[in-house]
């Protein structure tokens, strides 16, 4: 490295006593220096802001141990430039630093959100309101993502209940907070049906040794000894959950490519069978009336002496295609 290069990283680790950022694959090495240095780590805030909870919360905790969350909460205000510059360059300093303690940990999609802010105040309130929301449409999105979020057996359970406790924390800070007992209730609610069993054990428990924890602790309970159970390593048992749930039935593999329906196939569909028998059938020559030649005699059943008889019976002949179905060929009298 040059001479010029380090005197230049030197400067940068020295202004507004913070040191320089490395970023990790998925954590931020922050290094603040004020009297003293602070090694934390931060993760990083995604795009999607699915873990803007633990992000908050952890450089919430970094800025008030470097003594610069003052900035941001209101409580150190700035001073004035003229009466005294000494402390108003002290706040500027401090602001500075908190900003690149926030800025840094961010991807891409949430460095946009703050990239016009101009003090850490602003950006942490672009944030806040961005991430955590304002207004009832997040709040109903929120609620939605607690009460209909329905736990896969193909998924680690802790995992999941930890996106719905994340999902009622938010709640919870916009003030639509919901009792522990409640929580505990919906994650029984959206247990699976392969845990139907502790379901049932679990809404049978005393309402007063029902607890949040207490479900949870179960829950991970129950899933470890079915793991246990079946010999299985965690990523082979959640593999072959996902597969007998996406495993369809036979009359789903089924499909009849003449009436384009599913649940059976061609050689089982009604409708086929149905309009080849009324083809067969309209195939048919209507009956017709003949009457019988003059040289032709009937004999009846009583003597031959009735055969002199001058009535010629009317006989009634009739030609039905050879492929009509014995039930709808007319009868010869």
């Amino acid at each position: 490295m040059s001479t010029t290069n380090a005197s230049q990283a030197t400067q940068a680790a020295s202004n507004a006593n913070a040191g320089t950022t490395q970023p990790s694959n998925s954590t931020q090495m922050t290094t603040v220096t004020r009297n003293h240095k602070v090694k934390c780590n931060v993760p990083f805030l995604d795009n999607k802001g699915s873990d803007y909870g633990q992000w908050s919360f952890c450089s919430q905790l970094v800025l008030q141990s470097c003594d610069l969350w003052g900035v941001i909460d209101g409580s150190y205000t700035l001073p004035d430039r003229t009466s005294d510059p000494t402390a108003y360059d002290d706040w500027m300093q401090k602001d500075m630093a908190a900003q690149i303690q926030i800025s840094t940990p961010l991807k891409k999609g949430p460095f946009a959100i703050i990239a016009d802010a101009n003090t850490a105040k602003e950006c942490w309130d672009k944030l806040t309101d961005h991430f955590r929301g304002k207004g009832e449409q997040h709040v109903a999105y929120l609620m939605e993502s607690v009460y209909q979020s329905a736990l896969s057996e193909s998924e680690s359970m802790e995992t999941q209940i930890n996106k719905m406790l994340e999902s009622a924390h938010n709640l919870a800070s916009l003030g639509f907070g919901l009792s522990d007992k409640v929580l505990a209730f919906i994650i029984v609610m959206n247990l699976p049906e392969s845990m139907l069993m502790l379901k049932i054990i679990l809404y049978n428990t005393p309402s007063q040794e029902l607890s949040s924890n207490g479900i949870i602790a179960q829950i991970l309970n129950d899933e470890q000894q079915c793991i246990c159970a079946l010999g299985l390593e965690v990523s082979a048992f959640y593999s072959k959950a996902g597969k007998r749930k996406s495993k369809p039935d036979d009359k789903q593999k089924k499909h009849c490519t003449h009436c384009n329906i599913c649940g059976h196939d061609v050689s089982e569909c009604r409708k086929l069978k149905a309009e080849k028998e009324a083809k067969a059938y309209s195939s048919g020559k209507k009956l017709k009336a003949l009457p019988m030649p003059s040289s032709a005699k009937i004999a009846t059943a009583g003597s031959d002496s009735d055969s002199s008889n001058t009535d010629s019976p009317t006989v009634y002949r009739a030609t039905v295609a050879e492929d009509a179905p014995i039930a709808e060929r007319p009868m010869v009298y």
